[in-house]
């Protein structure tokens, strides 16, 4: 048998066959991009002041009632109503990936049920000027200074009035000292313990030392102006030292397990403290509280002995006395109550 003249047709046949897939392959158009596919990525998210689960929600995923899909991927944060600036979050993201070729099979999302209610926000930062009520300590009210006359026959003391006030023997009063005036409304007895949690305060104004007299008896007089001013001031009201310029609060994790009680309010005397309202709580700095702290707020069940207390809100702590905080009531999921307990919300 003659095996070239048999090869040979062959050879020719398969040169043929390639010189046709190529001239095919370059008359055949490309192929076009007929959908996208979602590739699911987990990234971190670094948290910055401000930010929030709702807000996060809306940025990554459009929707702010997505949130619970950036807490579930989070477990070590235990309250979605808290999360701190400098936490490191975990958000699962979905990066387009461009298909040729086939449709491809529609890609099923995540399906999560809304919340009942929307979430407060998960930071926190409050600009305010000391608010016109405080709670105040009795030995802070044993050290407070007392306007004691004027200059002239006038009973309400308006700006820029003289007064003559005096202080403790041991305040060490300096020229050009700032005083805040305030008067008594109230003693606050504490809801859970025998006698007084404090003294609850109206602040009038704000007093500058001007001049300094020592009276043949011995006693010190001081001569002061009146700088600023919400209400009528008389003889009789008090001075104290309280910084009163805006501040600005942000949440600062504590690391010190704190209990406590709301021992009051400043909602009317009808209405239940929700969110937006300022209360006071018989915790300050002598239990190591610091402005920026927060709380949980629980109700004891009525039964203590057989069941346990349940959560029903969050606190934030915007100003600190020796044995009081003024808080601000930043979540309620019902009406809370003088009486509450709190919980220090710990790093």
């Amino acid at each position: 048998m003659n095996y070239r003249r048999l090869i040979s047709p062959m050879v020719a046949m398969m040169v043929l066959l390639a010189v046709v897939a190529v001239a095919w392959s370059q008359t055949e158009p490309p192929k076009k991009p007929v959908g996208v596919v979602q590739k699911v990525e987990i990234v971190d998210y670094k948290v910055e002041p401000g930010d929030t689960l709702w807000d996060l929600g809306q940025r990554f995923y459009g929707d702010p009632w997505t949130w619970p899909m950036i807490w579930e991927l989070n477990p070590e944060v235990p309250d979605p109503h808290w999360i701190y600036p400098g936490q490191i979050l975990k958000v699962r993201v979905e990066r387009g990936v461009t298909v040729y070729g086939e449709t491809p099979k529609p890609v099923q999302p995540d399906l999560f049920e809304p919340p009942t209610a929307m979430a407060f926000d998960t930071t926190f930062s409050y600009d305010t000027r000391i608010n016109r009520i405080d709670l105040i300590s009795e030995e802070m009210m044993e050290g407070a200074g007392r306007i004691i006359d004027h200059i002239d026959d006038q009973v309400l003391l308006p700006e820029n009035h003289y007064v003559y006030f005096t202080m403790q023997k041991t305040a060490n009063v300096q020229l050009g000292d700032v005083y805040t005036i305030f008067r008594t409304q109230e003693r606050i007895d504490h809801p859970m313990q025998s006698g007084p949690a404090g003294y609850l305060i109206n602040m009038l104004g704000e007093i500058e030392t001007v001049d300094s007299t020592t009276l043949p008896n011995g006693k010190v007089v001081y001569t002061g102006k009146i700088i600023d001013s919400t209400a009528e001031i008389v003889i009789g009201d008090r001075l104290m030292v309280m910084d009163r310029s805006p501040v600005r609060i942000k949440l600062k994790m504590t690391d010190l397990e704190m209990t406590g009680t709301i021992i009051h309010s400043t909602a009317d005397r009808d209405m239940l403290l929700a969110t937006g309202h300022i209360a006071y709580i018989d915790l300050g700095l002598k239990h190591g509280v610091n402005v920026g702290n927060s709380f949980s707020v629980w109700r004891r069940s009525k039964r203590e002995q057989d069941l346990p207390g349940y959560k029903i809100g969050n606190i934030i702590v915007l100003r600190v006395n020796d044995k009081t905080s003024t808080v601000l009531v930043t979540n309620a999921t019902r009406e809370m109550l003088v009486g509450d307990m709190v919980i220090s919300d710990v790093q």
